[in-house]
């Protein structure tokens, strides 16, 4: 399995605290952080040092999408695994960290999502993405940042010849 992590955050979030949050969020749904691939997001946080700094750090792959490619992504599609993230969990982020709606996010960056469209986006590179988490919100008034976790499941071709 591979997985991809989509995130979307405001200025002035540092790597350390997007870094536990993503270790954070994986604990809590059974992931381990050496399956993640990349990070992936809006194309203009690609310059962010603390962003390169973290991907550096981990060893992970960086991945950029424009605000038109992660509008295009169907989201309706993508939300399959539910099951993965309960209802309780997601209420009480929001209710915690009340944070900007799609419409104003697409307001600011010109798509309604960053973190679950760049990591559907990422995986797909791998075969057919399915979303392990869904938006996550973490952070604090000023420092939010929304996490977001795609996987695909690895096969091997079922005509592969023994190698010699």
């Amino acid at each position: 399995m591979i997985v991809w992590v989509g995130v979307g955050y405001q200025r002035g979030v540092e790597w350390e605290a997007l870094a536990g949050a993503i270790d954070q969020i994986c604990v809590a749904h059974g992931l381990d952080t050496a399956m993640i691939a990349g990070m992936s997001t809006i194309d203009h946080k690609l310059a962010d040092q603390g962003l390169i700094e973290l991907c550096q750090h981990r060893g992970w792959k960086l991945v950029g999408f424009s605000a038109v490619e992660l509008a295009g992504v169907d989201l309706a599609t993508v939300r399959v695994d539910s099951n993965r993230v309960t209802s309780d969990r997601v209420t009480s982020d929001r209710a915690i960290f009340p944070v900007m709606g799609s419409e104003q996010t697409a307001t600011i960056v010109g798509t309604s999502s960053v973190a679950v469209a760049a990591a559907i986006l990422a995986a797909t590179q791998w075969g057919q993405p399915r979303l392990r988490v869904d938006r996550q919100v973490k952070g604090s008034p000023g420092k939010f940042m929304t996490i977001a976790i795609a996987q695909v499941e690895l096969q091997l071709p079922l005509n592969c010849e023994k190698l010699d």
